[in-house]
């Protein structure tokens, strides 16, 4: 049978399979073996061994095939990134015995959420997420190179009553905190070494007054339920990331001499264009007024702000000096655009 070329690149062989609240005993929902041959049978009909038209590779040889996002647990980080790990080398196990070692799947897939106490979210940085999932694509860089690496659920709740609800903190509502969160969660997964990042959900599920809305994920959104669809802040600034930064390349943190901010750099890949995204790490309301940025040879500066309403953030024009602009620094990130950078 002639392969044909799928509209669509990518196919998600199941979620969540290593599920471990349904079975007795904390046992994942299949077992990394049984995931393992189920994967074999849809990536390429356990290499042919089931026929030439079973399998997405032997429909469409280009297709890539997608783990099932793993969801992991633990007590701790280091707990999670073991029992992940601990899975995918079942996998690799059973494909080690049974296809020759070749790997099920083209991409490793994770989810992971920002789970603080038992009534509240954390932000990515008090949760140490950036040194968690540099872990994994260390693990992926020295077992599976070559895959791809996705985490395609991330997010958190805007209503209070959810246990992953990103707070109010000082004169930033919750909606605003989710929008802080959910860009400094991309960056991090950027920084990481991450391929590609999804967030969970689009749409808020119950609205904001429904005692309903204590279920996490239920409004996880950036807009608001179906038949509504008000965007919330988290979706503007995501948009402006997106907009402003979409064809640039992450080209590694800049030290900023400050334990209360944060820089890392992109990189234009067909200019010299570059931009700083700058912002400070903490949940308490920090700001840092007039942080002095090093742009280099930059001399056209601007900073952009992420705003709610906005699509691509509010712009100011910099002027350098010494080759500073000084930048007011705040817990939402602010992406300083420059036409050259190092």
């Amino acid at each position: 049978m002639p392969s044909i070329q799928s509209e669509l690149g990518y196919y998600e062989d199941w979620n969540e399979e290593d599920a471990w609240w349904i079975l007795p005993n904390n046992q994942p929902l299949f077992s990394p073996a049984v995931y393992a041959a189920m994967a074999s049978a849809d990536y390429d009909g356990d290499q042919q061994r089931m026929g030439t038209t079973v399998g997405v590779k032997n429909a469409d040889p280009t297709a890539k095939m997608v783990m099932g996002g793993l969801s992991g647990q633990g007590q701790s980080l280091t707990d999670w990134e073991t029992n992940v790990t601990t899975y995918v080398d079942g996998i690799r196990t059973w494909a080690a015995m049974a296809r020759g070692g070749s790997f099920p799947a083209d991409v490793i897939n994770f989810h992971f959420y920002d789970f603080g106490t038992s009534s509240v979210a954390v932000s990515p940085e008090a949760i140490g997420l950036k040194d968690t999932m540099s872990l994994l694509k260390a693990y992926r860089d020295a077992n599976l190179p070559g895959t791809e690496l996705w985490i395609t659920e991330f997010g958190f709740d805007t209503d209070p009553q959810s246990v992953l609800h990103a707070p109010a903190i000082g004169p930033n509502s919750a909606t605003v905190v989710q929008g802080q969160w959910i860009v400094r969660e991309y960056l991090a997964l950027v920084a990481a070494g991450f391929d590609r990042a999804f967030l969970f959900v689009s749409r808020d599920s119950c609205n904001t007054s429904d005692s309903a809305c204590a279920t996490q994920f239920d409004t996880s959104g950036v807009m608001g339920i179906k038949g509504d669809w008000t965007p919330k802040t988290s979706y503007y600034f995501i948009a402006t990331l997106r907009n402003r930064l979409a064809s640039f390349a992450y080209l590694g943190e800049q030290t900023s001499g400050n334990a209360n901010v944060l820089v890392y750099k992109f990189k234009d890949p067909k200019s010299s264009a570059g931009a700083y995204v700058v912002w400070a790490p903490t949940s308490n309301a920090t700001t840092v007024p007039g942080y002095v940025l090093a742009v280099g040879r930059a001399s056209t500066v601007s900073a952009v702000a992420l705003t709610d309403g906005s699509m691509t953030g509010t712009s100011t024009a910099l002027t350098p000096a010494a080759s500073n602009v000084q930048v007011d620094v705040s817990e939402t990130p602010t992406i300083v655009l420059v036409d050259t950078i190092n």
